[in-house]
Formats: C-alpha cells, structure tokens, sequence
C-alpha cells in the first residue's frame, strides 16, 4: 500500500520564507484559511499587496495592466 504524504500548515511559512530569501519574488501559501499573509502576493519595491487571496478566491487584486498600482513595478504573471 502507498504511502501518503501530508503538508501540515506548520512547515509551510518557513518554506516559503526560504523561497523569498532564494530570490523568488512571488510566492504564497495558497488554499490555507486563518494564516494571515499567506495568500498574499506582495509588490517586490514598494513592498504593498498587489494580490490578495482568500482560499480559492481573490479578494484584492491591486495590478493596472501587469504593473503596482501603488508604484508601477511591473509584476510578473499573465494578466488579461
């Protein structure tokens, strides 16, 4: 019988901490309700939340064609 494998909420903060401090910009904790910040996508310069995440919705999303709506850094996605 396989094994199965379980995320915990716990491991996941410091994974992503890791990634940010690897230089990856764009990291969230996705699909975790009650961990504040997680969903969050945070402009790489002015350092605000240019998306915001709820479970599988998005309940901010402060982009003007791909950019920061609060400094114009261009954010890396597909927008449309």
């Amino acid at each position: 019988m396989p094994t199965k494998f379980l995320t915990t909420v716990t491991v996941l903060p410091p994974r992503r901490a890791a990634a940010r401090a690897e230089g990856l910009r764009y990291v969230y904790v996705g699909n975790v309700s009650g961990l504040a910040g997680a969903g969050t996508t945070w402009c790489p310069n002015c350092k605000r939340a240019v998306i915001e995440r709820d479970l599988f919705a998005v309940t901010a999303l402060n982009l003007d064609a791909g950019r920061c709506r609060f400094c114009g850094t261009k954010i890396a996605g597909v927008w449309g």
